[in-house]
């Protein structure tokens, strides 16, 4: 704390001290329901064990959020640290899916702005057959859904969804009125392949998501001579292998 003498009498005047905040979070886009970590520093340091509050802002003001203390003093000031699961709503204002920003504060000195973009979370399943057989169709079907609010899934109507076998890209359908999709196909090699399912988000509203299914193979296929082939190889004559399953 500063003092600064009086200009007409002995006694001392106490002038107080200002500081300068500063603020990072560990994720800027985060999914409602995750933990996030901030941190800053305060210059000069107030002392350990000096509260330090994050506030967010919703319409018209600033809501306290949570609080940490100066751990540990640094050569350039005080050091605080602290969690904060990022909620659907604050004060029962909705902020997943949408922006918001958070501030320190010690007193009345405040930190930089840092912006958040909250993600509402999603979710898809994926139903398939465990065994197949090779060259044969079978559907796989699921359906997408978001949280709009806390425990409030809906689903996700006219979405698109990609999907992959093996980490390649096959297909992809467009989600129905209650989020729900369907398609035909199949697999033309035999052996043990991963299916995955992806909806890719909305820019600034909803999280993206993949689901995985292990599906079994199993059966002949022909391959021409000259393809490449790993695997146990039997002639059938002129033109052809046949790798069995």
């Amino acid at each position: 704390m500063s003092y600064v003498k009086g200009s007409s009498a002995s006694k001392e005047i106490v002038v107080e001290q200002p500081y300068e905040l500063s603020l990072k979070v560990s994720n800027q886009l985060p999914v409602a329901g995750e933990t996030i970590k901030w941190q800053g520093t305060i210059t000069p340091s107030p002392g350990l064990g000096a509260k330090i509050g994050l506030y967010a802002y919703i319409p018209d003001r600033w809501v306290l959020v949570a609080t940490a203390t100066v751990g540990m003093e640094g050569p350039t000031g005080g050091i605080f640290s602290g969690s904060w699961t990022v909620p659907h709503r604050i004060e029962g204002v909705k902020i997943s899916g949408s922006r918001t920003m958070l501030i320190a504060r010690y007193g009345d000195y405040e930190s930089n702005g840092v912006g958040l973009v909250v993600y509402m979370p999603s979710r898809i399943s994926i139903t398939a057959p465990s065994n197949v057989k090779v060259g044969e169709v079978f559907t796989v079907s699921g359906k997408l859904e978001y949280e709009y609010d806390s425990g409030d899934w809906r689903g996700l109507a006219n979405k698109v969804v990609e999907i992959y076998v093996d980490e390649s890209k096959v297909g992809e359908v467009t989600t129905g009125s209650d989020g729900s999709y369907s398609i035909d196909m199949k697999i033309n090699e035999p052996g043990v392949h991963v299916l995955k399912v992806v909806f890719g988000g909305v820019a600034g509203s909803i999280a993206t998501t993949s689901s995985r299914y292990a599906v079994r193979a199993t059966g002949e296929v022909t391959i021409p001579i000259g393809a490449i082939v790993v695997g146990s190889l039997i002639a059938l004559g002129a033109g052809y292998l046949l790798v069995r399953g």
